[in-house]
This record gives structure tokens, C-alpha cells and sequence, in this order.
């Protein structure tokens, strides 16, 4: 079956993207330096501390205070670029890196608008391929899963050389319950992987009921990347599901230190604390959770322990 019109076909090198100065999973250079804001995108912290952002174009700089998680900055710094003179070209890369903030932000319906004002460019663009992937990535985010291409598609095959669709792929099968297809995937991949494909692994070897692979992999993701929210969130449910009594409230502990009583952990915090019998701060974590708006703080499979904590602390009439 022949790709869909929105995807993009094969491009000339599987390796799309400029290196990073110590090196990284996004390989020999086919693009300009102008491209560099996409390895940016999906580099390690590690990777990027050697980098003045002084010094760096409005893009690059951008994409790292995005990958950092720095969405403010990032928002102030689009902000005022949209206010000056660029090419066609350039405010098609403000664009997509709008977009892409909206996207991890989780704010979907800017994300959706935003990604409407890219221009369409050329197949063999990294902005063709960039916007394919927010396509899917936005698709995949809203639980609209229509317009993203069959796993069967050729799409994947022609662009498997890219992580961050990879790592899309990975999701998309996962959706449907092909473990199969997502393990062969993934076994494709070369190393070393982005943060993105590392998580990935981690939830196909949940859903195997490989809980202790999958906290020994996200473990040291965290360790490499504090800083990054859902990983943390990833990383404390995990812990959780496959009951490590050891390492749950040291993770706990060190996710809510840096990121304070958000919403995708005050579940795991709601769990924890009906464990250890304190339905009182079980009951407020649960309650704070459903304040916030989004769609971690709508999680049904959190919603009974709430229900648990009233009945623990006798409102259950």
C-alpha cells in the first residue's frame, strides 16, 4: 500500500540529522546547520551543557530551552521572534517549534491551530518530515487515531531511520496491541537511543510484565534526564505496577522535589499514600489531581482511589 498524501516519501538517508558535539543518536549530517534545531529536539541533557545558548541561532536556542523543559523561556523567546522579519521559510520553523511546545505542553488545541499555519513544503524538507510527525504525535496525544498511517504502511519503513518516528511507530502498535510489530521495531534501532525510544522499550516490557527491565531502564533514563515530568511520571507509575517497595518512594520523593505537586504524579501520590494508610493525604492528593486541567488529572483508573480515601476516612455516605 502506497503512502497517504499527507506523509512524506523515503528520504535520501535514513541518518537525517546533524551531529551533536559529543556525539548522539541522530547521526551524519544530509541537512545544513540550519537543521540542527531538530537534533536539539531530542537530545540528552548531557548533550547539550557544552552549548552556549548566547551564541546560537533564535531556532536552535528555542529547541533546547524546549527539550530542557524551559517552556517558559521557550514561549517568551517565540514570542518575540514572531514579532520580527523572517523568510517564509524561517517562520515555518518558528511554526513547528510552536507547535511542538503546544504538543509536550499538552495543550492540543493550540497545538492542532498551530500546526494548521505550517506552509506544505517538498518531501525531501526535514519540515515535510517534522510535520508528519506532529501530525502523528498530535493524533496519537487527542486519541484520534484516523489519520495516522496503518503500521503496515510504507511510510515507516521509508523514515525508520529516524528515533523520533520510530518512537511514534512504537505507539501507534501499541495502541492497537501489536507487540510484535513494536519489538520488531524496535530491534532495528540503532544505539544509542533518544529518550523517546528508550520509553518506548520500557512500556512494551510493562505490558510483557518485564517490570524489572523496564524500572532498571527507565531508572537510568531519569538519572540522565531529572528534569524531563512524564518520564518521572512513567517511571514512579512503573514502579507502582510492578510493586517495588524499595525504590517507589525514593522516586516519588525525588519527581515531586523537582516537580512540585503536578498532576500527572499526584496519582502515584494518592496511591502511595492509601499503602501506607494515611487515606487524610491520600484523599487531598486525589482531590488536588482532579483540579487540574488536563488530561492526567482525568485519569479513571485513579479516580477509585480517591473514592477509596473518602471511604477510609468515613465519608462514604
Amino acid at each position: 500500500m502506497q503512502p497517504q498524501g499527507l506523509w512524506p516519501p523515503q528520504l535520501s538517508d535514513t541518518q537525517l540529522f546533524p551531529p551533536l558535539p559529543g556525539g548522539g543518536a541522530l547521526a551524519p549530517p544530509l541537512f545544513s546547520c540550519m537543521a540542527m534545531w531538530f537534533t536539539y529536539l531530542f537530545a540528552w541533557p548531557a548533550e547539550l551543557q557544552a552549548l552556549s545558548l548566547a551564541e546560537m541561532p533564535i531556532f536552535d536556542r528555542i529547541a533546547i530551552q524546549i527539550r530542557l523543559q524551559c517552556y517558559l523561556p521557550a514561549e517568551r523567546e517565540l514570542c518575540a521572534a514572531f514579532a520580527g522579519r523572517y523568510t517564509a521559510h524561517e517562520l515555518s520553523i518558528l511554526l513547528c517549534l510552536r507547535t511542538y511546545l503546544f504538543l509536550v505542553r499538552g495543550d492540543f488545541a493550540a497545538a492542532h491551530l498551530s500546526l494548521q499555519c505550517i506552509e506544505d513544503y517538498p518531501a525531501q524538507s526535514p519540515i515535510s518530515l517534522f510535520t508528519s510527525f506532529l501530525r502523528i504525535e498530535l493524533s496519537l496525544a487527542s486519541g484520534n487515531t484516523d489519520e495516522v498511517p496503518s503500521i503496515h504502511d510504507s511510510f515507516w519503513v521509508m523514515n525508520q531511520g529516524w528515533q523520533p518516528l520510530a518512537a511514534s511507530f512504537v505507539a501507534v502498535a501499541r495502541k492497537i496491541g501489536d507487540l510484535v510489530a513494536a519489538e520488531t521495531y524496535l530491534s532495528l534501532i540503532a544505539e544509542p537511543s533518544i529518550l523517546e525510544i528508550v520509553r518506548q522499550r520500557a512500556y512494551i516490557l510493562v505490558l510483557s510484565r518485564r517490570f524489572g527491565e523496564a524500572i532498571d531502564l527507565l531508572s537510568s533514563a531519569v538519572t540522565r534526564f531529572p528534569q524531563h515530568l512524564a518520564l518521572q511520571a512513567q517511571y514512579v507509575n512503573v514502579l507502582l505496577e510492578g510493586k517495588s517497595q524499595t525504590l517507589i518512594l525514593p522516586a516519588l520523593r525525588q519527581a515531586l522535589s523537582i516537580h512540585g505537586e503536578c498532576s500527572e504524579l499526584l496519582g502515584a501520590v494518592c496511591a502511595v499514600k492509601l499503602l501506607q494508610r494515611q487515606p487524610s493525604l491520600a484523599r487531598r492528593a486525589g482531590t488536588v489531581q482532579r483540579l487540574w486541567p488536563s488530561s492526567a488529572s482525568q485519569d479513571s483508573a485513579r479516580l477509585s482511589n480517591l473514592l477509596v480515601s473518602y471511604e477510609q476516612t468515613g465519608h462514604a455516605e
